[in-house]
């Protein structure tokens, strides 16, 4: 679907259209002291929030359209502002009220989800470049790549940057300045890193699940993996790494490269596993299920059918609450003993992974080219 959509894209003018009433500045505060700076919440993609989500199925605040679809997940820059990016190639900032404060025109299209450092954001395109902007979207500095940039940003501490395309490579955040590179094949998802972040986990087009050394780039261990991974790897608090595959299969292999367990499904498995606050992996697949799975052993602990394949990452709330979208148009809220709570139609497919952005307010794109700010 995402190559589809990226052989069928072209730039298009933004149109920006209100639905019901503004969510007031006032009514979302303290934001950048409580928000995830990456894909999948942090460098790890456990999925993990601060924040609360909605309780009960929330109403559309309003939403701000290009007339292309959204892959990427939303995430808020320094200033508060939510930040979203398109296949028509535009990376744009909207205030609370919905307004559009800048935007950035790509050479191409744009996929992946924009990362934050302390400067601004980080976000890459097709065509073979990121893009450092500042807080009114100007470029500060371009880090050419040899393939298309359509893997996330993965954020170190002190905003070490770890770029993905065909290889990887580490920059500095705030400068763009080179500290290595490794040299390898196309990687479809983003980089990871160890809960220390001495390592860097990357799985490129040939199946090698690689293990990195954060200061040069040097390989430390490598794993086969049966099958194309499309997505980013989880690791968890204990430094193993889960993957699901196009097999249909998901995996968890030990620090050592050795496999801890195997758990098969029945279609493949492309969204990005999270970690849920019970220690549950939470994994959307193609069989048009969201599971939770043991992190020790890999059986299963419960699921929800949706009707659409789930190609979307999951957010997990403070509470354990987990929301996730699926191409049935539809967004839903699973608890933590994994019930389902409540689901909310769409105006379209939802590939990437939902925002809380305040207690009770999210946002989230979707293949309509719109972002939607939700509220209960």
């Amino acid at each position: 679907m995402r190559q589809a959509a990226r052989r069928g894209a072209a730039s298009v003018w933004l149109l920006a259209l209100w639905v019901g009433l503004p969510a007031r500045a006032q009514d979302l505060p303290d934001l950048q002291l409580r928000r995830e700076d990456q894909f999948a919440a942090d460098a790890q993609h456990t999925g993990r929030s601060a924040l609360r989500g909605p309780r009960t199925a929330p109403s559309i605040r309003w939403r701000v359209r290009a007339r292309r679809r959204v892959f990427a997940s939303p995430m808020v820059d320094p200033d508060g502002y939510v930040v979203f990016a398109g296949i028509d190639g535009r990376v744009r900032a909207v205030d609370l009220e919905g307004v559009v404060r800048w935007s950035f025109a790509a050479p191409s299209y744009v996929f992946a989800t924009p990362a934050r450092v302390s400067t601004g954001i980080i976000a890459g395109y097709n065509g073979g470049a990121f893009v450092a902007l500042n807080g009114r979207g100007h470029v500060q500095w371009r880090h050419a790549v040899a393939d298309d940039a359509d893997c996330s940003p993965t954020v170190g501490r002190d905003d070490a940057l770890y770029l993905a395309a065909r290889g990887v490579s580490a920059v500095h955040g705030r400068t763009g300045e080179a500290r290595w590179r490794w040299e390898g094949p196309r990687v479809l998802g983003s980089v990871a890193l160890s809960p220390d972040e001495s390592q860097v986990i990357v799985i490129p087009v040939d199946h090698i699940l690689r293990w990195l050394d954060a200061r040069n780039g040097r390989e430390l261990r490598r794993v086969l993996v049966p099958s194309l991974v499309e997505s980013a790897p989880l690791v968890l608090d204990d430094g193993v790494v889960v993957v699901g595959s196009e097999d249909g299969h998901v995996r968890a292999y030990r620090p050592d490269a050795t496999l801890l367990w195997d758990h098969a499904l029945s279609a493949p498995v492309r969204s990005t596993p999270t970690f849920a606050r019970d220690r549950s992996v939470v994994v959307g697949g193609d069989d048009l299920h969201v599971r939770a799975l043991d992190p020790a052993t890999g059986n299963e602990r419960w699921s929800v059918r949706t009707g659409g394949f789930v190609r979307a990452a999951a957010t997990i709330d403070r509470d354990g609450w987990i929301y996730v979208g699926s191409e049935d148009d539809r967004l839903y809220a699973i608890g933590p003993d994994g019930a389902l709570r409540w689901s909310l139609t769409m105006s379209a497919d939802l590939d990437d992974r939902a925002l809380i952005v305040q207690d009770g307010v999210m946002a989230v794109g979707t293949d309509d080219g719109a972002l939607y700010l939700l509220r209960e």
